[in-house]
């Protein structure tokens, strides 16, 4: 068990340490650096082979901007944020976001949701491998959409609202 530990550990320390690398060393400074592998990694007794794939940020319909990746800020905690509304309409319209806690792009994804991640539909398949294998998630972060229709990668909340119909607004 120590063993398990250890390599999940340090497997964790050279994912992060793979990430900031990338990131940094990135050609363009507001683009983000989607090509990432993740190493099946024992988790309660099970591998987890998610590998994310290279993905072409011409084909989530141009550049993805890191300045636009930030989360909103929601000025009162007692008033009802957009982005709650809009976490909402996603849930109840059977959208469900696949994640992994290690995996970078996955926290980005969550971050724009900032507070309203809550109301949010999201699956963490390094807790339900079961239920990732039997959807078919082969990276993170996907969206499954109603109709079967899967979004992979990080997508900006404009391009959810298009393709969902939820209003951001």
């Amino acid at each position: 068990m120590k063993r398990q530990n250890f390599i999940l550990i340090l497997g964790i320390i050279v994912l992060a340490f793979l990430f900031f690398v990338g990131f940094y060393n990135n050609r363009h400074k507001n683009q983000a650096n989607l090509s990432f592998q993740v190493k099946p990694v024992p988790i309660q007794g099970k591998d987890v082979n998610i590998q994310m794939k290279e993905i072409n940020p011409e084909d989530l319909g141009g550049k993805i901007d890191i300045k636009n990746l930030k989360k909103e800020n929601n000025t009162s905690s007692t008033t009802t944020s957009p982005l709650d509304n809009f976490a909402k309409c996603l849930s109840e319209k059977g959208i469900e976001l696949y994640v992994l806690k290690t995996c970078p792009h996955c926290a980005h994804q969550k971050e724009m949701f900032g507070e309203s991640l809550k109301y949010l539909k999201y699956i963490e398949c390094s807790e339900n491998y079961d239920l990732c294998t039997q959807k078919g998630i082969e990276a993170v972060p996907t969206w499954i959409l109603p109709n079967g229709e899967r979004l992979l990668g990080v997508q900006p909340l404009e391009v959810l609202s298009q393709k969902t119909g939820c209003k951001l607004k």
